[in-house]
């Protein structure tokens, strides 16, 4: 078990705080949820921020080092809000987009662990729904925004995506919480050199 740190931002009772549940079990005796959350047998420290203002979040992220050093981040901000094509306030655009350069104001990690920041995405830069505008927006603005982090420090940060390609729920067989979060592990558990930068889960 690790003494380093995970920290999973927007831990909802799905895909995030089943991620972070799978990670204690296999490796991460410390876990921050940045809003909800326990696992049995781990230290676990709860906040609720919003982390589009930039010095609550960081001031969060600064207080994770004394629960110890952050080895990965899962990052999953998406606020999910009903909009209409041309209609949607750009006020509410830029609320969304604010959370997304935070990605870049990670610490160094240590060499010997397996840092890495993964964001859960999905196939809406590809086939938008447009009832959910800003949803779509920044899911494909996070997208190219990881693939240039992995591009610029990848050689150093595993920086992936963990793209869910449909709608996610209990019943379906791939496109469901507990087999996401089994293959976010995966991908955080690929050795140096053979880091990809995206797994896609499709339905059978």
């Amino acid at each position: 078990m690790s003494s380093n740190v995970l920290i999973v931002v927007g831990s909802d009772p799905g895909i995030g705080a089943t991620t972070g549940s799978i990670f204690a079990k296999q490796k991460f005796k410390k876990v921050r949820f940045i809003q909800e959350r326990a696992g049995e047998n781990v230290e676990v420290r709860t906040y609720s921020v919003d982390i589009t203002h930039t010095d609550d979040f960081l001031r969060v992220l600064r207080d994770s080092e004394s629960l110890g050093q952050m080895e990965c981040l899962f990052y999953n901000p998406a606020r999910v809000v009903p909009s209409e094509l041309l209609k949607f306030p750009s006020e509410e655009v830029l609320y969304d987009f604010k959370a997304i350069p935070l990605l870049q104001r990670l610490p160094k990690q240590e060499p010997a662990s397996k840092p890495s920041i993964l964001v859960p995405n999905s196939d809406l830069y590809k086939d938008p729904v447009p009832p959910l505008l800003a949803l779509s927006l920044t899911k494909t603005a996070q997208r190219s925004l990881v693939l240039s982090l992995s591009k610029t420090y990848g050689k150093d940060v595993h920086i992936a995506l963990v793209s869910a390609n449909g709608p996610v729920n209990l019943t379906n067989k791939k496109l469901n919480p507990s087999y996401i979060a089994a293959q976010a592990w995966e991908l955080y558990n690929q050795e140096k050199g053979h880091w990809t930068n995206e797994i896609e889960i499709v339905e059978d």
